[in-house]
């Protein structure tokens, strides 16, 4: 039986060598979509050349595309079913994803099924002079922007003074994930009332409880 071909975005050897590592692997060869330098320890990310150099190395493929994945976050994930769908391959729809990367848009659709067991949140823009009082929010809390991993652009604030003094590293580096998260938000139809938002950082009281993974 021939293998299946498994393409990875953002493929590198110490994430392959686990790869090869699964009962399923004998059934699979893996290739990049994209190669790990090609996503990561970038000035910036140019997400539409991300996109069409992944999309042409797979057609320039000679066999058979057989499944697409990615073991990393952006932009990786937001990838996946991009290329799933332009392949038609099995994966989750890009507005599935991007629900759950986007903070803000993924805290409005916790909202509507456990509105007890979130925070209270709030959309701002960090160039906004005025948006420590329009949160409305007692600190102590946290803000970070509506996409970011790693704790990337990550605050606890205690007050206003410590707000203010954040916001220009906010201002100068949260457009780093934020622009090429918006761009995509834009380029692929997503509502407009979220891709268009002015609000680029979200505020979030504390929370407790048991943070887990999903194997518990």
């Amino acid at each position: 039986m021939a293998k299946k071909n498994i393409f990875i975005v953002g493929l590198d050897d110490f994430n392959l060598e686990k790869l090869l590592r699964l009962p399923q692997a004998a059934e699979c060869d893996f290739h990049a979509a994209l190669k790990y330098d090609d996503m990561r320890n970038l000035e910036q990310f140019d997400i539409g050349a991300l996109i069409e150099q992944a999309i042409s190395t797979m057609e320039n493929f000679a066999g058979t595309i057989d499944g697409v994945a990615s073991y990393f976050d952006f932009p990786g994930t937001v990838m996946v079913p991009i290329l799933a769908k332009h392949f038609g391959l099995p994966g989750p729809s890009l507005e599935a994803v991007l629900k759950c990367e986007n903070k803000y848009w993924s805290r409005l659709e916790q909202l509507k099924v456990i509105p007890d067991s979130i925070p209270q949140f709030r959309a701002f823009d960090p160039f906004d002079e005025e948006a420590f009082s329009k949160l409305e929010l007692l600190p102590p809390f946290w803000i970070k922007p509506i996409k970011s991993f790693r704790s990337f652009l990550a605050f606890q604030i205690n007050d206003e003074r410590q707000f203010n003094e954040v916001m220009p590293i906010c201002r100068e580096k949260g457009g780093f994930m934020g622009e090429p998260f918006q761009y995509l938000m834009n380029a692929y139809d997503m509502p407009a009332e979220i891709a268009q938002m002015p609000e680029s950082f979200v505020a979030e009281s504390p929370i407790g409880g048991w943070q887990c993974t999903l194997e518990g």
